[in-house]
């Protein structure tokens, strides 16, 4: 065995074959530690690396197959992809959802959407001002809506001579 993996161990409890971590944790549940090569690292991958494992990027996390949050035992860790882990956390129901409150539904006459149009402020203060959401302002300032009845309003009025 390695000395860093002994190492590893001996700064463990042995549980039912487990290596619990007893030293630092990121978010109370991820083991981390600093190496003789500098920096903190996360310890199961350092773990799973000295053992032979092939870490294959970004893309996929370490989970133990023991469900001990801080156990590093090489033997217990399995690399899965993100989304395989967020799906086995909601069907466990260790994670839910967040859903987002649905945005404000107001309408605009056509000398409001103008208003926006023309506004100079950031998109975030006009959507506050006119109880809309800032994407809305933008596709507004863009002309994907509000364009065609904007247009039909405003030359019904120069027709009848309104605002002249």
């Amino acid at each position: 065995m390695n000395r860093t993996l002994e190492a590893i161990r001996a700064a463990c409890t042995e549980t039912h074959g487990c290596w619990l971590w007893r030293g630092a944790l990121i978010h109370g549940k991820s083991p981390q530690a600093t190496f003789p090569d500098g920096g903190g690292k996360l310890v199961r991958r350092v773990a799973f690396e000295l053992a032979g494992g092939r870490l294959l990027g970004s893309r996929y996390v370490l989970v133990s197959t023991c469900d001990q949050d801080t156990c590093c035992n090489p033997e217990h860790l399995q690399q899965i992809s993100k989304s395989r882990k967020l799906r086995d956390e909601y069907a466990e129901g260790t994670r839910r959802r967040r859903s987002a409150p649905p945005p404000p539904k107001r309408k605009l006459t056509a000398e409001q959407a103008q208003e926006v149009r023309d506004a100079e402020e950031p998109r975030a203060v006009v959507a506050e001002r006119y109880g809309i959401t800032a994407s809305h302002v933008n596709r507004i300032r863009r002309g994907e809506c509000w364009q065609r009845r904007l247009a039909s309003v405003f030359d019904l009025a120069a027709v009848a001579g309104v605002g002249t």
